[in-house]
């Protein structure tokens, strides 16, 4: 595919320079013609497969739904979505518009901190993007894709706020309806998905492998790149490095607990000594009443 770029997307956005990529879809730093102000636009890619447009069909949809339903300080602000035709290539792919971000993500951040993140800073991101799990998981959600590339930095003020974005593969949490589909990326899998029914408990143990790899820019566990790495998790020992403080290693081991029965659920995670403790210095960061009372609950 060649994209067109600059040329006006439904006539109102000029596609500026492109952001990322994605399985079924391509970001664009965006500039909206009308009021001037830039935004981020995904726009559904094409595939001649019928059985993978379904997927991306049903992927674009499931997040619009979500997000037009569900608003929250540390999940990336929705402004609108729509179908174009476009010429080219006899396609109208879905566009989904989102507030711009830092052209930085968590996983680029992560990287170029060589070392890891500053636990100081590691625990302000990851308590804001556990508020917002904690949310949707109350909403009856599971995101089932939480890893360092979903996570968007947004510049408030003079500082950079963590939420998270890509919901593709949101899925409501039921008891009625078994959960096995194993969509997402495999090295954040709790052991549980390994043709079990799970819940969203396996947020959980993503945001174990996350808050780990931003401390050290290592994942926990060793082969990563196995085909039969989540099958062999059961049998890892987490070991975690002596530069992680005491306080964060109980907080790793405690997400990463491999029994979901045992592992803590969102809501209990926020009342973890170091997090509760962020959280309030994060309601005091925020002057909007409506974020606050969003935070609170």
């Amino acid at each position: 595919m060649v994209d067109s770029i600059l040329k006006p997307v439904n006539e109102k956005y000029n596609r500026l320079h492109e952001l990322g990529e994605g399985t079924f879809g391509k970001v664009y730093l965006a500039q909206n013609i009308i009021d001037k102000c830039n935004y981020a636009l995904k726009i559904q890619k094409k595939y001649l497969d019928e059985e993978i447009m379904l997927n991306s069909n049903q992927q674009f949809s499931s997040e619009v739904v979500f997000l037009e339903q569900h608003h929250h300080p540390f999940i990336i602000k929705y402004i609108e979505s729509f179908q174009y035709y476009d010429r080219k290539q006899n396609f109208n792919p879905w566009c989904i518009v989102y507030e711009q971000a830092d052209p930085r993500n968590l996983f680029d951040m992560v990287k170029v901190s060589n070392k890891g993140i500053p636990e100081e800073q590691a625990l302000t991101w990851f308590t804001q993007i556990c508020l917002a799990l904690s949310y949707m998981h109350e909403s009856g959600h599971m995101h089932r894709d939480i890893k360092l590339s979903n996570i968007l930095l947004v510049v408030q003020e003079d500082y950079l706020v963590a939420k998270i974005a890509d919901f593709g593969s949101i899925k409501q949490d039921q008891e009625s309806q078994e959960n096995t589909i194993n969509i997402g990326t495999k090295r954040f899998f709790s052991p549980e998905r390994v043709g079990q029914d799970y819940t969203s408990k396996v947020d959980v143990w993503a945001m174990g492998i996350l808050l780990y790899f931003m401390l050290t820019n290592q994942h926990p566990f060793p082969d990563i790149e196995r085909e039969d790495y989540v099958e062999k998790l059961i049998d890892c020992e987490l070991v975690c490095r002596k530069t992680i403080s005491k306080p964060f290693q109980e907080l790793i081991q405690w997400l990463l607990e491999k029994d979901p029965i045992k592992r803590p659920d969102m809501r209990q995670v926020l009342r973890n000594p170091l997090v509760k403790e962020r959280i309030e210095i994060i309601k005091q960061d925020i002057s909007n009443e409506e974020h606050t009372t969003t935070i609170a609950k």
